[in-house]
Order: C-alpha cells, then sequence, then structure tokens
C-alpha cells in the first residue's frame, strides 16, 4: 500500500487531518475534503485535507486559521 494512500485512508476514517502537497492527494475519494491552503504556498500547491464534515471541529477551524493568517 502506498504510504499516501494510507495518509489519506486515515483522514478518511477521521483518524487524522495533514497537510499534503496537490500531488499526495486522492481526488476520487467522497470521505476526504480538500482546501486549497495558498497564497502561501507559493509554487507549490499545499492542501489541508480533513474528514468530509468534520471542517467546523474546533481543532481543524484553529489549525486552518492560524495558517492562513501567517
Amino acid at each position: 500500500m502506498d504510504s499516501l494512500h494510507l495518509v489519506n485512508s486515515l483522514v478518511g476514517a477521521g483518524l487524522r487531518m495533514t497537510l499534503l502537497a496537490e500531488s499526495g492527494i486522492e481526488r476520487d475519494r467522497s470521505d476526504i475534503a480538500f482546501r486549497r491552503l495558498d497564497p502561501l504556498a507559493g509554487i507549490r500547491r499545499n492542501f489541508l485535507i480533513a474528514r468530509t464534515g468534520l471542517w467546523i471541529w474546533p481543532p481543524i477551524t484553529a489549525l486552518a486559521t492560524l495558517i492562513h493568517t501567517r
């Protein structure tokens, strides 16, 4: 099993959230949601991914806010 697939699967199961480069995202999944973090990404596009529906969970909201305010 590819380690990036494992990361995507753990996020989909609600066991973690993560920052991934665009190349590591499995876009065909419906159990995870993606949020672009630009303009922080520069020339690399990065995403904060979390289980679908968990964007209102305070730790994820706090992390997203922290990233966007830096």
